[in-house]
C-alpha cells in the first residue's frame, strides 16, 4: 500500500492519481484497514469536483461513523459542506459545517474547529449577514492571539476587513485594513497585502473620496492581472466604475463596467454588484436610443441571472432578489418590438398619414353636415309659432273617471296658459295637490295625453317657453345660459342645456349665436 501512495504522490496527471488511489482503497479494503480506506475516500473527494465529491465524502461517513476519531467523519462533514457551498446550497452547507464541528468537539480537536468556524463566518458574510460573522471572526481573532497562530489571526483580521468594508462600516473597515496591512507586511504575505489595498480603495469610493478611491484602484490592477486574479480584478473595475460615476465620467465608468462584463464572461463570478454593472450599461445605451446594444446587456444580464438561479445562490434561504427576471424578460421583449418597429418605420409614417388625411376628411364632413342639420333645425325653430302643446283628447280608456280626468286637463289647460310651470319648484306631488288630485291620476294623464313623462312634460313647457322670450326679447339674448336657465324655471344651466337640445335638436349656446347673427342682417 505505500508502494501505491508513493505511485499517486509522484504522479503529475489526475487520472493516474485517481487510478493509484483506488488500487490503494482496494488493498487497504482487503486488509480491513478502516482508516486507510477512509484516508483513500478522502484524497478521492479531492480529486473531484463533481457530485463524486458527496459520494465519497458519503462512504467515508458510512465506514467511520460508528467509530468516529480525531479526523473522521468530521473531514468528510467539512468537506461536504465545501461541496454545498462552491454550489450555493447554503441550507446544505452550514448543516454540513455544524455537523463538522459536533464531531471537532467530540475528539477536542480546536484547530479543526476554528477552521469551520471561519468557513461558517464567511458563508454569513456573503449572505450579509454581517452581525453574526463578524461574531465568530471576533472569537477566531481572540483564540489566534492567544495561541500565537499568526496564520489564523490574520485570516480572521482579513475576513473581518473584507466584512466591514462590504457593510460600510467604515471606521471599523479601516481599522482591520490598518492592522492587516502590518501583519501581511511582517510575514511577506504580498497577496493579503493587495488584498487589503483593494478594500481600502472600495472604502474611499464608500467615503466618496472618488479621485483618491481611483488612484488606489488603478494601481492594484497590474498586481491582480499578473496573477491572473480575475475575481479580485471584478472588485476593481466595478468600484473604479462607481467612483467614475461619483465625478461625473460616465465614458470612463462604461469603458470599466465592460471589463467588469468580460470577467464574467471568463470567470462567471456571482457578484452581487455585477448586475448592477449590467443595469448601468442597459440604461446607457438605453438613454442613447442604442437598442443593439441595450439588447446585448439585457441578454447578458439575463444570463448572469440564469446562473444565479440554477445555482440557487439567492433562493435557498430566500436571501435577496436585486432584480426581477420577468419584468427584464418584458424589457427585453419591448427592445425587440422596437427594432422591428424602427424598421418598418417610413412604412408607418405613410400610413398614419394617410389615416390621418382621412379621418380629418371624414371630420370635416361630419362637421359641414352637423352645420346644416344645426342651421336647418334653427330656420325650423325660429319659424315656429307655437309656444304651449294644445291638450288633444284622446278617446283611449285611462281608468280614470270621466269628470276627474276633465277636471285634470282642465287644470293643465290653466297651468300651460297662465306659465305657472315657469316656478322651479314644480313638482309632479306639488302640482298635483294644487288640482286637487293625486300623483297616480295626474301622470297618467300626462302619459296618455301629452304621450311624454310629467318630466319631460314640465322641460318641453319651459323649453318652449323660452324659446319665443328670445326670439322677442334683445336684452334676455344677453344673459348668460345659466341666468336664461333660471327665467325658464331650470335649477341649473346643464339640465337646461339638455332639454333644450332634447326637444329642438341644437344647443342654447347656438341658438343664441345665430339669434344675433340674424339680429345683426
Amino acid at each position: 500500500m505505500e508502494e501505491l501512495f508513493s505511485y499517486y504522490e509522484k504522479s503529475k496527471e489526475k487520472e493516474d492519481k485517481i487510478r493509484y488511489i483506488k488500487a490503494f482503497i482496494k488493498a487497504a479494503k482487503r486488509e480491513k484497514h478502516k482508516q486507510r480506506i477512509a484516508a483513500g475516500y478522502y484524497i478521492l473527494s479531492g480529486l473531484y469536483d463533481d457530485e463524486r465529491v458527496l459520494k465519497y465524502s458519503d462512504s467515508m461517513i458510512n465506514l467511520m461513523s460508528k467509530k468516529s476519531i480525531k479526523y473522521y467523519p468530521s473531514l468528510a462533514y467539512l468537506i461536504k459542506a465545501y461541496y454545498y457551498q462552491d454550489n450555493y446550497q447554503y441550507d446544505d452547507a452550514i448543516d454540513n459545517y455544524l455537523l463538522t464541528i459536533e464531531y471537532a468537539k467530540k475528539h477536542n480537536n480546536k484547530s479543526l474547529e476554528i477552521r469551520v468556524k471561519h468557513s461558517i463566518g464567511s458563508l454569513k458574510r456573503r449572505l450579509k449577514m454581517y452581525d453574526e460573522a463578524a461574531i465568530i471572526f471576533k472569537e477566531n481573532l481572540e483564540y489566534a492571539k492567544k495561541n500565537s497562530l499568526e496564520e489564523k489571526r490574520l485570516s480572521s483580521i482579513m475576513e473581518l476587513a473584507n466584512l466591514y468594508t462590504e457593510s460600510k462600516k467604515i471606521d471599523s473597515a479601516q481599522r482591520y485594513i490598518k492592522l492587516g496591512k502590518t501583519l501581511s507586511l511582517r510575514s511577506k504575505d504580498t497577496f493579503r497585502y493587495h488584498h487589503l489595498n483593494l478594500n481600502q480603495g472600495i472604502v474611499e469610493c464608500h467615503k466618496k473620496n472618488y479621485r483618491v478611491a481611483i488612484e488606489l484602484l488603478e494601481r492594484e490592477i497590474p498586481f491582480f492581472k499578473e496573477r491572473k486574479s480575475d475575481n479580485f480584478l471584478t472588485y476593481v473595475f466595478f468600484y473604479l466604475g462607481k467612483s467614475f460615476e461619483g465625478i461625473n465620467e460616465e465614458e470612463k465608468k462604461i469603458i470599466v463596467y465592460k471589463k467588469v462584463d468580460s470577467l464574467f464572461q471568463i470567470e462567471k463570478p456571482i457578484f452581487s454588484f455585477v448586475r448592477e454593472a449590467y443595469e448601468s450599461l442597459i440604461n446607457k445605451y438605453k438613454k442613447d436610443n442604442d437598442l443593439k446594444n441595450q439588447l446585448l446587456y439585457i441578454n447578458k444580464l439575463i444570463k448572469f441571472d440564469s446562473i444565479v438561479n440554477y445555482n440557487e445562490r439567492y433562493l435557498n434561504r430566500k436571501i435577496y432578489r436585486e432584480y426581477d427576471i420577468p419584468k427584464l424578460k418584458s424589457e427585453k421583449e419591448i427592445v425587440i418590438k422596437q427594432m422591428k418597429k424602427n424598421k418598418v418605420f417610413f412604412h408607418s409614417i405613410i400610413t398614419t398619414i394617410s389615416l390621418i388625411v382621412v379621418l380629418l376628411l371624414i371630420l370635416f364632413v361630419y362637421q359641414f353636415h352637423k352645420k346644416r342639420v344645426y342651421k336647418q333645425r334653427f330656420e325650423e325653430l325660429i319659424n315656429s309659432k307655437e309656444v304651449v302643446e294644445v291638450v288633444k283628447i284622446k278617446k283611449e280608456n285611462t281608468n280614470i273617471p270621466k269628470q276627474i280626468r276633465e277636471i285634470i286637463l282642465e287644470g293643465l289647460n290653466d297651468f300651460e296658459i297662465k306659465q305657472k310651470f315657469i316656478n322651479s319648484n314644480i313638482t309632479l306631488n306639488s302640482l298635483a295637490k294644487d288640482l286637487d288630485t293625486n300623483t297616480q291620476y295626474l301622470s297618467k294623464i300626462v302619459n296618455h295625453y301629452k304621450g311624454k313623462s310629467f318630466s319631460m312634460y314640465l322641460n318641453d313647457l319651459r323649453i318652449s317657453y323660452i324659446v319665443e322670450r328670445l326670439k322677442k326679447d334683445v336684452i334676455l339674448r344677453k344673459y348668460t345660459v345659466k341666468a336664461i336657465a333660471k327665467e325658464a324655471g331650470f335649477n341649473n344651466a346643464e339640465s337646461f342645456s339638455k332639454a333644450f337640445y332634447n326637444l329642438n335638436g341644437i344647443k342654447p349656446s347656438y341658438f343664441l349665436k345665430e339669434l344675433e347673427k340674424k339680429e345683426v342682417n
